[in-house]
């Protein structure tokens, strides 16, 4: 059975901790979610977003951490879903989930990468993946062309 656990605003005090032990900077949103910036090989920045809220699963209790690869407008097009799936296949932690912006359909959708994770995960395994979520968001980045971006109407 899936059980939510809303956290407070200022986040989970497990996630301070642990970005605090790897000495990672990071902000937390009024909603509670953990921004950590990361620069990445590209020069790019990249932001992963690690939720306070909490599910568990199964006995486990869980969280999200995520990076945004882009925003878009309109639908995405058969062929970015497709790439998207077949991207999914092979990912060996975590899924591109195609999200609302902001939480709201109107300002568009994102594409992210997501991965589930042990609420209570610290230290290296908690760095590397969320190490692994960011680099695989900067490497869509990367890799979109500007056909693909205009054919799935990036606004980013």
């Amino acid at each position: 059975m899936l059980d939510i656990k809303a956290q407070t605003r200022a986040g989970d005090a497990r996630v301070a901790s642990a970005l605090g032990q790897l000495n990672l900077k990071y902000e937390i949103t009024d909603d509670g979610f953990f921004l950590v910036p990361f620069e990445t090989f590209s020069g790019r920045s990249q932001v992963a977003i690690i939720c306070s809220d909490t599910c568990e699963f199964s006995g486990q209790e869980l969280r999200a951490i995520s990076s945004i690869a882009f925003t878009f407008k309109e639908e995405l097009s058969s062929d970015a879903a497709n790439y998207l799936l077949a991207c999914n296949y092979v990912a060996k932690v975590g899924a591109w989930t195609i999200a609302p912006a902001e939480g709201d359909r109107d300002n568009g959708l994102m594409v992210a990468f997501r991965a589930n994770v042990d609420a209570e995960l610290a230290g290296e395994p908690l760095l590397n993946l969320i190490m692994a979520v960011v680099w695989s968001a900067d490497d869509l980045q990367t890799k979109m062309s500007d056909r693909e971006n205009n054919a799935m109407g990036n606004t980013s």
